[in-house]
């Protein structure tokens, strides 16, 4: 059974009193951890107790599994608008759906309440939909809601509760910070209001010495040994030169790249196949989807053709698979 914290359900009381004041748009600021997508779950599951229909739209397909399991947590029936995936029951009152799926079919469900995750990204077919539809309820749910235009949707703000609230309350674990030396990004460039990708590495690299120096110190200061540690860099060459300055100090360090590939069945014919390498190749070159993929996803975009992708995927699974095993983990 889903039961909302205090001040979950503050932010909902909030957002109901919004509505009766007569803010279609109202747009959930709370930062991360303080649970939004329980609140929406909570939301989606009180409409459609009501019997009207409500859709939660993401722009990441991990996103829409991860929230599907967490609602079949809760028991709560829903559908999946997504490419391919088996809960496709557009007849249940809650719909989890992937903004990508829905921009492809050029459709949205038939809703009265519609949840936007990541408002912030601001998608286009999204904002029309909202526009075009002024019957329809929204909430919009971001833990960063500095995108310029955002007020044009959205006309009411709730802010939840703060990390120094919900560390206070023990809701969160605290945090304690230190810094190796700051990266001096002054004059950087930028792409679609975040630091250029190969700015923020190249001037990333320039500090990794101090980084590796900071994290001997601290570990032994704190913990009295070196500890595993989680480290995220800017950039796969970032992450190669600070896996080589870990390694000179001898210390072992797994090098990760997430990543993202498409395959096709292994009897699609050549032809397809040239036009498919074709297609991405052309693609991925546009300015604005690489300012996009960069800007809004985090991700560079570089085409590698079939063999090196093989090599890729070879590799990764020769790099995981002992570290899996000897985690003990297993997919659920």
């Amino acid at each position: 059974m889903l039961e909302l914290r205090p001040h979950q359900q503050d932010v909902v009381d909030k957002l109901r009193e919004g509505f009766k004041a007569g803010h279609r748009c109202q747009l959930l600021y709370a930062p991360t951890g303080f649970g939004k997508t329980e609140t929406a779950m909570a939301i989606m599951q009180a409409v459609a107790a009501k019997f009207k229909k409500c859709a939660m739209v993401m722009d990441r397909i991990v996103l829409v599994d991860q929230t599907s399991r967490r609602l079949d947590k809760y028991g709560i029936e829903h559908g999946v608008m997504q490419a391919g995936h088996w809960r496709d029951r557009p007849e249940e009152h809650i719909q989890i759906c992937s903004s990508q799926t829905l921009e492809m079919r050029k459709t949205f469900p038939d809703i009265d309440l519609l949840i936007v995750d990541e408002c912030h990204i601001a998608r286009k077919q999204t904002t029309e939909f909202i526009k075009a539809n002024p019957d329809i309820r929204v909430i919009g749910l971001t833990a960063t809601p500095f995108t310029k235009g955002l007020s044009q949707i959205y006309q009411n703000v709730v802010c939840g509760s703060t990390n120094g609230w919900l560390v206070d309350n023990h809701w969160l674990t605290p945090l304690r910070v230190y810094i190796a030396k700051e990266i001096d990004m002054s004059g950087a460039k930028k792409v679609a209001g975040e630091w250029s990708q190969d700015v923020a590495t190249t001037r990333g690299m320039q500090i990794t010495g101090d980084i590796v120096q900071e994290w001997i110190k601290k570990t032994h200061e704190i913990f009295g040994r070196p500890r595993k540690t989680i480290v995220f860099c800017s950039g796969v060459e970032h992450g190669a030169d600070l896996s080589k300055k870990f390694a000179e100090q001898g210390y072992n360090i797994t090098l990760g790249e997430a990543w993202i590939g498409i395959w096709a069945p292994g009897k699609t014919p050549l032809s397809d196949m040239n036009r498919l390498r074709a297609a991405l190749q052309r693609v991925l070159a546009q300015t604005q989807v690489r300012e996009t993929m960069m800007g809004k996803l985090a991700a560079v975009p570089h085409y590698r053709d079939g063999a090196e992708m093989l090599r890729i995927q070879r590799a990764e699974i020769a790099g995981w698979t002992p570290i899996i095993r000897e985690s003990g983990f297993k997919a659920e």
